[in-house]
């Protein structure tokens, strides 16, 4: 697989990684695990911070 594609972290990133990989992303996903406590609450009362950092860099959400 192409590393390019997909980044996953295993600890916190600074920032500018973090604005940098924005920048460069075609999309986001907002997941969350269906066996996670709060599961039910991002159904139907929770936003995730997806949402707000898809709109603020103008990426779509899939």
């Amino acid at each position: 697989m192409d590393s390019d594609l997909l980044k996953i972290y295993t600890q916190r990133i600074n920032d500018d990684e973090f604005n940098e990989v924005l920048q460069k992303s075609d999309y986001i996903l907002p997941l969350i695990h269906p066996s996670s406590e709060k599961y039910h609450e991002y159904l139907t009362t929770v936003l995730s911070g997806a949402f707000n950092t898809a709109f603020a860099f103008t990426k779509a959400l899939l």
